[in-house]
């Protein structure tokens, strides 16, 4: 059972943080495909492609904003959650985002050199050292600093979903059903 409505919060914010996490738009890569040796030729253009793309964009930092985002919503809707807890919760987040980054890149990268040919590599790393890419390429943290705020609206679904089935699966007490059903619908 959930024993209060700030760790029920908590648990709400920790849960939209985490629905963040991208969309898998094909299926996993088989497992033999994914143990497969990679051309350390092919994973070296990979690397170079995405220091040009997502290094140029500080991935760690669009995590981060993307965070506080959600957290700065999640706080909105929840006014009454202890403050100190939604921080910690935060923190967490960031440090967690923060610890996994490096090997985020390097299975990002194994995976565009599974899946890349060399010359799409080459093609994309000739796009992004052109004129119009490496403009791209600064104009693309102000998009993704927008991106974050604009998630926002979706927050209050989420957490209404979140709630709902930890309720569901804890037996939430009476008092935390109705706090459930004073949120904004879904």
């Amino acid at each position: 059972m959930i024993r209060n409505s700030r760790t029920l919060a908590a648990l709400a914010a920790a849960a939209a943080l985490t629905a963040s996490a991208p969309i898998t738009y094909a299926q996993p890569t088989p497992p033999a495909a994914a143990e497969a040796p990679i051309d350390p030729a092919q994973l070296a253009l990979a690397r170079h492609l995405m220091s040009l793309t997502l290094g140029q964009m500080n991935f760690g930092a669009i995590l981060r904003s993307m965070s506080a985002s959600m957290m700065d919503a999640v706080h909105k809707q929840n006014p009454s959650a202890d403050p100190a807890v939604l921080r910690r919760v935060q923190a967490a987040m960031d440090k967690a985002m923060s610890d996994i980054t490096p090997e985020l890149m390097d299975d990002i990268a194994k995976g565009y050199a599974r899946h890349l040919s060399r010359k799409e590599m080459e093609d994309s790393i000739a796009f992004y050292e052109s004129p119009s890419g490496q403009s791209i390429l600064h104009k693309m943290p102000q998009v993704m600093q927008e991106v974050g705020p604009m998630m926002v609206k979706y927050v209050p679904r989420m957490q209404r979903g979140v709630l709902q089935a930890l309720c569901d699966q804890n037996a939430c007490s009476a008092e935390q059903r109705k706090a459930l059903d004073r949120l904004p619908p879904g």
